[in-house]
């Protein structure tokens, strides 16, 4: 699930930022798409974390079912 809403967020970021640029259509200063990006990161972060909390309450998932996640990865042995 993790991968999905990475992949989303890439695909969603790129297309945002060259919206945006032909939006204003004129070039930008190296630090305005840097703020640009940075803006961006922090909207589909929160996207991403909705996502996420969307899948725990559709799941049932609580404080618990990730400690047992964890005790699970914990208890397995490296693979070589």
């Amino acid at each position: 699930m993790a991968q999905q809403v990475l992949a989303v967020v890439r695909c969603d970021r790129a297309e945002a930022e060259t919206d945006i640029a032909a939006l204003l259509g004129r070039k930008l200063r190296p630090e305005v798409i840097s703020q640009i990006r940075h803006r961006l990161g922090l909207y589909f972060a929160e996207q991403a974390g909705n996502l996420i909390d969307a899948q725990w309450e559709a799941n049932g998932w609580t404080e618990e079912t990730m400690e047992e996640w964890l005790e699970e990865h914990s208890s397995r042995k490296p693979q070589p």
